[in-house]
């Protein structure tokens, strides 16, 4: 294919849940690329993304002097599948295709809020985390140095945390609704293995790379998770590397009402967010209140969610009448739209 990578590298670190879905997608789609942990201006030869973001992709193409750089793992996803159709992880279903978008999308937007709240909020893992990123990127920076890197990185993601929607106002709602989140989803891998049946979408992907952090590095969340369901900490550890699953000639035979539980979570949560945070960017506000499971929340405006509302609500605009039906009678609100 014209698009088809001579050469894929990822920059990328452990503690990004980000470069864990990607990986892992790589993994099962069982393309070849090199891995890089690293965070910080590409190395020479590499052109510079207009916005440093984990994962960085470099996307090699035979006879180009310089690769093109990648941001931002939904669209990359998009385009791997495009360029690698075997192993999709993308459903050819059209209800299927839309709710796997909005689980991804509640998975990298929502459930992030969490695996940012639990890291900075709490003193021990906010005191495990800074060395933890320090040597990530480099496992023999010296004591002393890492010592002082690790306090700068702490006091600013700290500072950082009510941008990200991490407040005294609004821990119990992001708290609350994780273990609400782990109680579906346990409830849910019970009956069948992934979201939308035997193999593992984007959406599932999404899930892993959030809760690699959650029950695999931060010790709050993850003493949480692994006395609570140990079954969705055993589902983490075998998502990391799903190489060996053999789609099924009929791929998609899994029971999408499962998912019920779950898009009502979305709907009480990450819909309202989204929605509430559209209104604000059109107003020009900068932040915004909105009632989410019952809570008044307030929080920064984000420019980057307006452009996965629009994304989904496009997505919902090209499902015939039948199929909005069908996602309505799956999830409360019909979806995003």
């Amino acid at each position: 294919m014209a698009d088809s990578p001579a050469l894929l590298e990822v920059f990328g670190l452990p503690s990004s849940p980000y470069t864990r879905k990607l990986v892992s997608v790589l993994r099962y789609k069982r393309i070849l690329f090199r891995q890089h942990w690293h965070y910080g201006p590409l190395p020479a030869g590499y052109p510079q993304p207009k916005v440093r973001l984990l994962p960085m992709l470099a996307w090699w193409t035979e006879g180009r002097e310089e690769p093109e750089v990648l941001v931002d793992s939904t669209p990359i996803i998009r385009r791997l599948d495009k360029a690698f159709p075997d192993r999709s992880v993308l459903p050819k279903d059209p209800v299927r295709s839309y709710l796997n978008d909005l689980i991804e999308d509640y998975a990298d937007e929502w459930l992030t809020k969490a695996m940012f709240h639990y890291r900075w909020a709490y003193a021990q893992d906010a005191q495990q985390a800074p060395p933890l990123l320090i040597h990530h990127m480099n496992p023999s920076t010296r004591a002393d140095q890492a010592a002082t890197l690790a306090a700068q990185i702490g006091a600013r993601q700290i500072s950082r945390r009510a941008v990200v929607g991490s407040t005294d106002q609004t821990s119990s709602v992001i708290e609350k609704s994780f273990v609400r989140f782990i109680d579906i989803f346990d409830a849910l891998i019970e009956q069948q293995p992934f979201l939308f049946g035997n193999i593992p979408h984007a959406a599932d992907f999404a899930l892993f790379g959030q809760l690699t952090q959650l029950v695999q590095i931060d010790p709050t969340p993850t003493a949480l998770v692994s006395a609570k369901a140990p079954r969705v900490r055993a589902w983490v550890d075998r998502m990391e590397d799903m190489s060996g699953v053999e789609p099924l000639a009929q791929e998609e035979k899994g029971d999408v009402s499962l998912l019920r539980p779950l898009l009502s979570e979305v709907a009480v949560t990450y819909a309202p967010l989204m929605q509430a945070n559209r209104t604000a960017a059109l107003e020009q506000r900068a932040s915004f209140t909105v009632e989410i499971a019952g809570h008044s929340c307030e929080q920064t405006t984000f420019p980057y969610h307006v452009k996965c509302d629009q994304d989904l609500r496009e997505s919902h605009e090209k499902l015939t009448d039948r199929e909005r039906a069908e996602v309505a009678g799956y999830m409360p609100g019909g979806g995003l739209a």
